[in-house]
């Protein structure tokens, strides 16, 4: 069984690839490119072609971008 603090730390480092980050905000992934080259969107590379997104950092993204239809 894991901790609350153990929690906490994985869901701050679980981390998901261009195409899903496209997938979850309905969007393209020419979109999320585009953001990452801009540094709207934090992206790590990991290797010459493999490049993945913290959900925190997506999330946080989601809950700022101007264009967001309100609920």
């Amino acid at each position: 069984m894991s901790t609350p603090l153990q929690d906490r730390r994985e869901a701050e480092t679980r981390m998901v690839s261009k195409q899903r980050a496209a997938e979850l905000l309905d969007v393209g992934i020419d979109f999320i490119s585009a953001r990452i080259a801009d540094g709207t969107i934090p992206a790590v590379k990991l290797g010459h072609r493999t490049v993945r997104i913290r959900l925190k950092d997506l999330e946080t993204f989601m809950n700022q971008r101007p264009w967001r239809n309100p609920a």
